[in-house]
């Protein structure tokens, strides 16, 4: 697993047990679902991809349009989603070429969501967490 996608899981996992916890204060004990979605849909601190995975992915894009690249439909958004950030960089007053549109991006921009299926958020998350059951009296 690459660095990126470990400090991705990191954060998500973090922002998982932020949620966890305000819940708790406030004396409710959310369902793990309920969790998962709201975490899933903060933004993330950054894109958690490299300057070259990211430049290929979004070449191939220009080149062969998203249907002409074998990946999920998640991974598809998500590539969509940084690359229309780089063309609102481009298109921008200051008319930055690729490669310093690209950078800006994933320097200061962030994703609108984390990109990680729920299934797997959940996986992700239960090592985290402990359950009780609790039977009525």
């Amino acid at each position: 697993m690459n660095s990126h996608t470990k400090e991705r899981n990191r954060d998500f996992i973090e922002v998982c047990l932020s949620i966890i916890r305000r819940e708790q204060r406030s004396g409710k004990s959310p369902s793990l679902a309920a969790v998962v979605a709201e975490a899933l849909s903060r933004s993330p601190r950054c894109h958690y991809v490299a300057y070259d995975r990211a430049s290929e992915i979004l070449h191939m894009l220009e080149r062969s349009g998203s249907a002409g690249i074998a990946m999920s439909n998640l991974q598809r958004v998500r590539w969509l989603e940084l690359y229309s950030q780089v063309r609102e960089a481009i298109d921008g007053p200051r008319k930055l070429s690729f490669d310093k549109a690209l950078s800006f991006v994933l320097a200061f921009r962030r994703p609108s969501r984390f990109y990680i299926h729920p299934a797997r958020a959940i996986r992700l998350l239960r090592p985290y967490i402990e359950y009780r059951i609790a039977i009525p009296t």
